[in-house]
């Protein structure tokens, strides 16, 4: 089964800001966004990660007889 993870990166200096990362368990970059500071940067990593969350088990509690009878 894959998965997401996630990782905010500190800036190397004040010239550059944060980075998000969102990549799958085989490396795969799946989203890199720039953030204004080290709480903005984890607070989108925090909402990303649970909003793939919330459709995963959407998806999950959803069965195959309740999509076609929509």
């Amino acid at each position: 089964m894959s998965y997401l993870q996630g990782v905010v990166y500190p800036p190397p200096s004040s010239d550059y800001p944060p980075v998000v990362i969102i990549f799958k368990s085989d490396g795969e970059i799946l989203a890199a966004r720039a953030a204004a500071s080290m709480q903005a940067a984890e607070s989108f990593l925090h909402q990303v990660l649970e909003e793939v969350k919330s459709q995963l088990d959407e998806n999950l509690t959803t069965s195959p007889q309740d999509e076609q009878s929509q």
